[in-house]
């Protein structure tokens, strides 16, 4: 086991040398502090820098001044998983969150148009989200593999859009409707599907806010 105080005193008196590196069997980097000063004395310095924090290794990537042994017992060797070693993450509760159906006379003005748009239910289960609108379309994405984004309407509301980021391509949009559920309802599903706005629609709503101040 190399000593951290002789590396430390090697580095100091003849850091410009690499000596200190020579020391840690580090040779060919020890040549080339000693042709170059040192690194031009910066290198010395972060050597000298790195011993004092205790993050100075030698050849073999043990860090000088600890035991190989006391630092095999705190790594994960090759072959054995991180889970091994460490309690399994506990999976976060599925849930299903249920919308109310568009009132009838929405759908005399335009049954497809609404339909289309209105949200029917997002359950999780597992690592998987899956979205249905009312009129029968389903998207499932994996959890980590869609993006979420919204459009705020000058009323408030939110045009919410998800697509799939890898695998085959899927995007479903489906529309806030405050006489479907309330606002805090729809911020409750925005939170947990990881929605964030767009940033077309904060540009615009700035600006809006921006002439509401000034008229």
């Amino acid at each position: 086991m190399k000593s951290k105080g002789v590396a430390f005193i090697l580095c100091l008196l003849f850091g410009w040398l690499g000596i200190h590196r020579f020391y840690a069997g580090k040779w060919f980097t020890g040549l080339l502090q000693m042709f170059t000063f040192g690194g031009f004395v910066i290198w010395w310095a972060i050597d000298l820098l790195i011993i004092v924090c205790g993050g100075f290794k030698d050849a073999s990537g043990v860090v000088v001044g600890q035991s190989p042994h006391s630092q095999s017992s705190q790594s994960v060797h090759p072959g054995n998983s991180v889970s091994s070693i460490m309690p399994p993450p506990v999976p976060a509760q599925d849930w299903i969150m249920k919308a109310k159906q568009t009132p009838y006379w929405k759908f005399l003005l335009g049954a497809n148009l609404f339909k289309s748009y209105q949200l029917d239910y997002v359950e999780k289960k597992g690592d998987q989200i899956t979205v249905v609108v009312q009129s029968g379309k389903t998207c499932t994405f994996r959890i980590g593999e869609f993006k979420g984004k919204y459009i705020k309407t000058k009323e408030g509301n939110r045009d919410f859009t998800f697509k799939s980021t890898v695998g085959p391509a899927q995007k479903v949009t489906f529309r806030e409707t405050l006489l479907q559920m309330p606002e805090e309802w729809w911020d409750e599903l925005e939170f947990k599907l990881g929605a964030s706005e767009s940033g077309l629609s904060k540009v615009l709503h700035g600006a809006k806010d921006l002439l509401d101040e000034v008229s």
